[in-house]
């Protein structure tokens, strides 16, 4: 019960047993009152205070083609940026293109649409997939030629190959570059926000931690990826435990 009430509070300590029990559970219910958001304040200078009212004021609505706010990522999050994928493989005349002219929409118009949605967050494999499905519809389309294997269309253009990578690994690849930035850019806000979140508690993107956020649960999954390529350096010793 102590280490409840102790990690609810978020207090980074714990002594004198028993007896501070009943000061961890006051801890919480304050911070519960200071955290609570009584009202909002209306576009006229006016406030709303009724719950009812609260909720359409609290939604963000979508930023190209993604929920804003969401608890938890599920098919539906993504469903309008598969629609714009489907919309804007339904406007090409497929018939009338050939298969090095379908690569062009599909490496710059399709990577576009999805850009932002990859770098929001670990993505469902089904919805991953269905973009797959997508593509390669798109790609095949009216042809009598042989299918290849995706996984040798998804390989590198240096290997003589179409080089349409899988959404799977353009998801992995956008929380790693995340990752990277979280290396680099000590100083940006967005990382303060992300610290004063984990960090203080000893977690690093390379550790798992207690419910994550949707983008954090990404970023840290695909570490691995920056883990490969990237090592400690010692410098001055200041920051180096031996």
């Amino acid at each position: 019960m102590e280490l409840f009430q102790f990690h609810k509070s978020k207090l980074e300590y714990i002594k004198d047993g028993d007896r501070n029990t009943r000061f961890y559970h006051l801890s919480t219910i304050v911070r519960r009152r200071l955290n609570r958001i009584e009202g909002l304040q209306r576009a006229d200078g006016t406030w709303g205070t009724n719950s009812e009212e609260l909720k359409p004021l609290v939604d963000l609505g979508n930023h190209l083609g993604v929920p804003t706010l969401s608890k938890r990522v599920t098919k539906a999050t993504f469903q309008q940026a598969v629609d714009r994928v489907d919309k804007r493989l339904t406007g090409w005349a497929t018939k009338c293109l050939s298969l090095v002219v379908r690569i062009t929409p599909i490496k710059s118009t399709l990577m576009t649409i999805t850009a932002y949605t990859m770098q929001m967050c670990r993505i469902l494999r089904t919805v991953c997939d269905e973009l797959d499905r997508k593509i390669r519809r798109f790609l095949w389309a009216g042809t009598n030629m042989e299918q290849n294997a995706w996984a040798s269309v998804t390989k590198s253009p240096a290997r003589g190959v179409l080089g349409i990578r899988p959404m799977r690994e353009l998801n992995s690849v956008s929380m790693a570059k995340i990752g990277w930035r979280m290396l680099q850019e000590l100083n940006a806000l967005w990382l303060k926000v992300l610290k004063h979140r984990y960090y203080k508690t000893g977690v690093d993107m390379f550790t798992k931690c207690r419910n994550p956020s949707n983008m954090w649960k990404g970023v840290s999954k695909s570490s691995v990826i920056l883990q490969k390529g990237i090592i400690f350096s010692v410098g001055d010793g200041q920051c180096t435990l031996f």
